[in-house]
């Protein structure tokens, strides 16, 4: 009997959370985003039915990857508007996510042998919408 052996990924990304505050901070200009507790986020992607020596399969897990980096590490930017929220992605999500991805794609290389990136040819920050199209 050929057992198939499931391979699964584990994409942990650190999720910044709002923490409240006991008290007015009133001797200094204050951030929300500056009062923040880190949290550990995990989720699970099984990349048993990919075969990544296509580029497509390749592509289609990437785009996968990025995806819930991306939904993982910018869900609190919602929270906030405008300036405040520009600042908190550029400090906050945007590491969370360029960690996440990188943490991702470096499970794939030591399980599989795969350069993901390499193989889907794809940029992250294309694929995750935050570079516009040409």
């Amino acid at each position: 009997m050929n057992v198939r052996r499931k391979r699964v990924l584990q994409l942990a990304a650190v999720l910044a959370a709002s923490v409240a505050v006991s008290g007015p901070v009133l001797s200094s200009p204050s951030y929300e985003y500056e009062r923040l507790e880190t949290a550990q986020v995990t989720r699970t992607i099984d990349i048993t039915g990919y075969d990544l020596s296509s580029r497509i399969a390749a592509q289609r897990l990437y785009r996968r990857i990025v995806g819930l980096a991306k939904a993982i590490c910018f869900k609190s930017s919602r929270e906030f508007q405008g300036l405040e929220r520009a600042k908190y992605e550029r400090r906050h999500a945007r590491p969370c996510f360029e960690a996440a991805v990188d943490d991702a794609l470096a499970q794939v290389l030591a399980s599989t042998g795969t350069d993901l990136e390499e193989a889907s040819g794809l940029d992250r920050f294309y694929v995750a919408g935050f570079i516009a199209s040409r």
